[in-house]
């Protein structure tokens, strides 16, 4: 385990404390059977009916429960932003209704853009780490690309391994003996069926 001094060298200095973001963004003042929903539209593209379909039933299930309904933009791939995207996100989520409960301007819980909650998330990330929940991996995208390129020859579904972990054995040697996940339909023809544990 690293002690705190070096887990938090690695951090901005000015990083509030957790306790500090749970008293900035406290639970919401909602009816108990209230449901928040969150709509999380990508810039990369526009938005299609598929979208569309999704973000109403967001709206539907928050207005009928008194939640709220919101819509974070996924705007952390800055390199493949589609221009004009979030304009016409806007215009979409106005033609058909669909427009969020709270925004930057009208909300309590922002910032509503991925790209700029990354305090937050340092945040939580620098905690797991004091509470060794998480680790430090030193692998660069050359790595884990030839990882990846070596398992996808060996097996149809590349497998996380931990291997950034200091010590730390595959993820696979740490089930049960016999478990098998099943396979998504991306890393193969078949799907099995999942082996139970023993």
């Amino acid at each position: 385990m690293l002690s705190q001094d070096v887990v938090d060298s690695l951090f901005p200095p000015d990083l509030p404390e957790p306790e500090h973001l749970e008293q900035r963004y406290p639970p919401r003042d909602l009816p108990e059977e209230a449901k928040v929903t969150r709509f999380s539209p990508s810039p990369t593209g526009f938005l299609h009916i598929g979208g569309v379909y999704a973000a109403t039933i967001d709206v539907d299930v928050a207005r009928q429960s008194g939640g709220v309904y919101f819509v974070r933009l996924e705007d952390t791939d800055q390199a493949r932003v589609a221009e004009g995207a979030a304009a016409q996100f806007a215009e979409a989520f106005a033609y058909f209704s669909i427009g969020p409960d709270e925004d930057d301007e009208t909300g309590h819980y922002g910032p509503y853009s991925q790209s700029e909650r990354s305090q937050i998330y340092l945040t939580y990330v620098r905690e797991l780490l004091r509470q060794d929940r998480a680790y430090l991996c030193f692998a660069t995208k050359q790595d884990l690309e030839e990882i990846t390129a070596r398992q996808r020859a060996a097996a149809p579904c590349p497998v996380t391994t931990a291997s950034g972990r200091s010590g730390a054995t595959p993820i696979r040697r740490r089930l049960p003996s016999g478990w098998r996940p099943a396979s998504p339909t991306w890393c193969g023809s078949a799907r099995p069926e999942p082996r139970a544990p023993g």
